[in-house]
Parts: structure tokens; C-alpha cells; sequence
């Protein structure tokens, strides 16, 4: 069981034996506040006291604290989560550590006078709306938001004016998380020369890039950064690439292949899995990749060697149904969203979401949950079953089960309309990451 520590004007919640984060500021008042690294509390009468490392702000921790003017992070502290500061609107000053890995949607939303603010290179996963609200921090060029020293690129100053070409300026070495998302319109990318990170689900649903030419000193692209690229049939990556997160390719099915640096020493689940419920593709490695062995399970899909010519092939859908039949849940889920996205059946893709869900596999109770809600067919509609569903994906942590309880409570979809409810359903369904990032509700002006 987590316990909850109160020292001077913090709220601290346990998160293992050894760390905690900073949960809620008790004191509204409060103009400065240096939140330590770690915090010692004491046991029974005083005895046997022992020290947390202080690892992460919590969701909206200050949100409000209006009187806030200078914060001051410690080394060792990691993560700053979304909405985290949100309305400290006489912030002025924010000193991060080199330590900071992680900065969340919104975490800055609304601080309008917040200008002394300096961001790490250190910190490499950064989204796209961190300063939402506030452009002191940003400057536009060439219709690019980036961060006021050049080195951030956010996306589209203006997000309804996607283009069919973008030209990464040379100063940018990260692009923030989801910053071109669903830019449909978009066939090619030229990449700072400098660029280093690609943020998670920076290209996710850009279904119309053809090709990603790395460049060359590129060594992280980040969780589900290309997913649903499905113009993709080109990729290349470079030399110095180190790290390629979870979902990476996912749903990409006309790539033929990659071959895969020996620089690269961290693949995330599925980063170069089955792309598509209806295609295979090969990876090439050399013979001393240090992932050979870890590889080995995509079988004939490995190629070792320098072979450099892809041959696709269309045995992945075969293969995702005996899976299914075999009751692989996550080949079930899947077979599901080939159904719903490529046949248009929507009674097969509810079969195989349900297939799914019954074995409480959370991203196809929240995919047949959005059934329910008549996402695909309005012969489904069954709102109370789709809240129970959404209900049990977020327990397991599913950010598209908090996505589905924030529309419910948006549309008043089986539950009384509660636009707080489904905000605060949505910011931890940003926490957790879900498969859009626009609210299902009107923002208030």
C-alpha cells in the first residue's frame, strides 16, 4: 500500500520501497519553492527514519499556485508530468536539472509570464504543448513552432495548414513528442543536420510520408514515431542511431525492409515487429549485431549479412489469423483493427475486439468499448457496457480505456455530462498515452 509523507508545504506519494514524487503543494501562498532530491521521514516515535529519492511531479501538483514565482528542481529528479504547473500564472523563473529525462503534455499550460526557463539537452522526451498557453517561450518560422533557442521543434504554428513538405531547420536537435501528428498531407521530411531525438508519435498517422532518410547524428526515435505511416516504403537509418521505442513501425505496410545498424542496442516492444496485421518485412543485421540473439524470434524474417535487397511478402495475414484462432489475444486486437480498417466489416472487427477483451486484454476492451459507444456501427451502441470496458482498460493502465471514459463524460454517453470528469480522464489518458491527443471536448476560451 502507498503511503502519502507531508513535509513543510509538499505532499509526497510513495512510488516504491525507495522513491516517491511530489504529489500536491499544501500552501497556495507559497512565491518560491526548491523541491529536494530525496526526503528523510521518520517511524514510530521518531525511530528507525528512512530516506525516498525524489524522482517525479505528479499530474497538476501546482496546479494554480498563482502566487508562484521561481522554482528550482534538484538534480536527480526525472520528470516533470502533465499539467504539473498549470495556471502558475506569476511563474517567471524555472531552474531544471540535467537529470530531467521526461517533460509532459501541458506540464507549463497557461504560466503567461513564465520567461526565464532553460531546457537541458539531457531532456530529450518533450511534448509537443508543454508551453501550451504561453508564447514567450516559442517563435514561428516558416510555420514551425520552435523552442526560443532554435534546438526544440514543436510542430505546426498552424496546425490547419499542414504542408506536403517540411524542412527541419538546421539549429533543431529534438522533435517533441506528437509534433506533426496527423498531419495527413504530409509526403517528406528534410531533417536537421544536428536532429538527435524524434519524439514519441512525433509522425504517428502521417499517412502520406513515403520515405525516412535518418540523419547523421540521429540516436533515438521514440515510441509509435511512425506508426500508421502507411505511404512508408522507405527507411534508412544512420550510423549513430542507438535506441528505437515500442511501436516504432508499427502498421507501416509498405516497407519491405531495413537493415539495422550495429550502433542500435535498444528496440522497445513491437519497434520492429509485424508492421502491418496483412504484411512481413525483413531485417538485415550484420553477423555481430549486438541484438542478433535478442532477434531471433522474427525467424525468416531475420536476414543476416549485407543483403540489401527486400523481398515482401503477404503471408502476415494469414499468419495474424491462425494466430487469432490459436487465441493470441494481441493477434486478435489486431485482426480486429485490419477488419474495421481495411474491409470496413465492422461485425468481424467486433468479433475479434470481444475475442480480445475476453481474455482482459486492455487495448481491445478499449477498442470494443468505442464499439459500444457506435464508433463503427450505431447497431452497437450499448453505453453502459462501454464504460465498464473502458473502466477495467484504465485500471490495467490503458491510456485509449481513459480516452473512452473522457468521451463519455463529454457527450454524457450512460453517465450524468461532467466536462471535469472528462478532463481529468483525458490528462491521464495523456499521462498514459492513447491514440489521440485532441480532447472530446470544446476547450473553454
Amino acid at each position: 500500500m502507498r503511503k502519502n509523507f507531508t513535509i513543510d508545504d509538499l505532499q509526497y506519494e510513495q512510488l516504491t520501497d525507495n522513491t516517491v514524487r511530489v504529489a500536491s503543494c499544501k500552501n497556495k501562498n507559497l512565491t518560491s519553492i526548491a523541491i529536494p532530491n530525496q526526503i528523510t521521514v521518520k517511524g514510530f516515535l521518531g525511530f528507525n527514519p528512512k530516506t525516498y529519492k525524489v524522482t517525479d511531479i505528479s499530474i497538476s501538483a501546482f496546479k494554480d499556485c498563482t502566487n508562484l514565482k521561481k522554482v528550482v528542481l534538484s538534480e536527480g529528479i526525472t520528470e516533470i508530468s502533465s499539467f504539473a504547473f498549470e495556471g502558475c500564472t506569476a511563474l517567471t523563473e524555472v531552474s531544471l536539472p540535467s537529470s530531467l529525462t521526461y517533460i509532459r503534455g501541458n506540464a507549463f499550460k497557461d504560466c503567461k509570464n513564465l520567461t526565464n526557463i532553460k531546457i537541458p539537452e539531457t531532456t530529450r522526451h518533450i511534448r509537443k504543448n508543454v508551453f501550451e498557453g504561453d508564447d514567450t517561450l516559442l517563435y514561428s518560422e516558416n510555420n514551425l513552432l520552435l523552442y526560443k533557442d532554435g534546438s526544440i521543434c514543436f510542430g505546426l504554428a498552424d496546425k490547419k495548414n499542414c504542408p506536403s513538405e517540411i524542412v527541419i531547420p538546421d539549429s533543431v536537435k529534438i522533435i517533441a513528442a506528437e509534433a506533426f501528428l496527423n498531419c495527413n498531407k504530409l509526403k517528406k521530411v528534410t531533417f536537421s543536420k544536428i536532429l538527435t531525438t524524434i519524439g514519441d508519435e512525433a509522425f504517428r498517422y502521417c499517412e502520406n510520408l513515403t520515405e525516412l532518410i535518418c540523419p547523421p547524428q540521429l540516436e533515438e526515435i521514440g515510441m509509435a514515431a511512425f506508426e500508421q505511416c502507411y505511404g512508408l516504403t522507405k527507411v534508412v537509418f544512420s550510423e549513430t542511431l542507438i535506441n528505437i521505442g515500442e511501436d516504432a513501425f508499427f502498421r507501416c505496410p509498405k516497407i519491405s525492409g531495413i537493415r539495422l545498424p550495429d550502433s542500435v542496442v535498444d528496440i522497445g516492444y513491437m519497434g520492429l515487429d509485424e508492421c502491418s496485421p496483412y504484411c512481413s518485412w525483413e531485417v538485415h543485421i550484420s553477423p555481430n549485431h549486438p541484438l542478433r540473439e535478442e532477434l531471433e524470434y522474427l525467424d525468416d524474417r531475420l536476414v543476416v549479412g549485407d543483403e540489401e535487397d527486400y523481398d515482401r511478402d503477404d503471408e502476415g495475414l494469414a499468419k495474424l489469423k491462425a494466430k487469432s484462432e490459436q487465441g493470441d489475444a494481441k493477434a486478435q486486437d489486431e485482426l480486429g483493427y485490419y477488419y474495421w480498417m481495411e474491409e470496413d466489416d465492422a461485425e468481424q472487427a467486433f468479433y475479434w475486439y470481444k475475442k480480445a477483451a475476453e481474455q482482459e486484454y486492455p487495448p481491445a476492451m478499449a477498442d470494443l468499448g468505442r464499439c459500444y459507444t457506435g464508433a463503427y456501427d450505431d447497431a452497437q451502441i450499448d453505453y453502459s457496457k462501454a464504460i465498464l470496458l473502458f473502466t477495467k482498460a484504465a485500471n490495467l493502465g490503458c491510456g485509449n480505456g481513459y480516452y473512452g471514459l473522457s468521451e463519455c463524460y463529454a457527450n454524457g454517453w450512460g453517465v450524468e455530462k461532467n466536462l471535469e470528469k472528462a478532463k481529468e480522464y483525458f490528462a491521464k489518458a495523456m499521462e498514459l498515452g492513447c491514440e489521440s491527443d485532441e480532447p472530446p471536448y470544446e476547450e473553454e476560451d
